[in-house]
């Protein structure tokens, strides 16, 4: 395989993925927006100390009457901040179940993955572009 074929095939994985990212990164925002207010009950708070792996606490809502439960990673300014019973508010989307804290921005994961799509795009070009210029030397 050729490198010009490398930088193409990567370039294409890379700008991929790029939007699937992106997809869900705009229904967070979305979410972030104009999502509605509901109030959680956390149902299980992870210890947070000594792991480098970030954990996951579990809560209940309601959704049409029903309590459902749901799993969210939990950042490391809400570690050892949360307990068993306690009442948070969040911004939720229940139909695509998105869930964001009050107070999360999701504009970083929405750039990073605009970035990915540049950079594929960028390899693309320059796979292209590669092998134009080997053929006429």
């Amino acid at each position: 395989m050729t490198n010009r074929a490398i930088y193409i095939i990567g370039g294409i994985a890379f700008w991929f993925f790029a939007l699937i990212g992106l997809k869900n990164d705009i229904d967070s925002y979305e979410v972030q927006k104009h999502g509605q207010i509901i109030t959680v009950k956390i149902t299980y708070a992870p210890i947070c100390f000594g792991t480098k792996v970030k954990p996951h606490l579990r809560f209940q809502y309601i959704e049409n009457g029903e309590i459902k439960e749901y799993s969210k990673q939990i950042g490391g300014g809400l570690c050892g901040k949360i307990e068993v019973g306690q009442e948070l508010k969040m911004k939720a989307d229940l139909t695509k179940k998105i869930f964001l804290y009050e107070f999360e921005d999701v504009r970083n994961e929405f750039y990073a993955s605009g970035l990915l799509g540049v950079a594929g795009l960028i390899s693309i070009i320059f796979g292209m572009t590669k092998g134009q210029k080997n053929n006429s030397t």
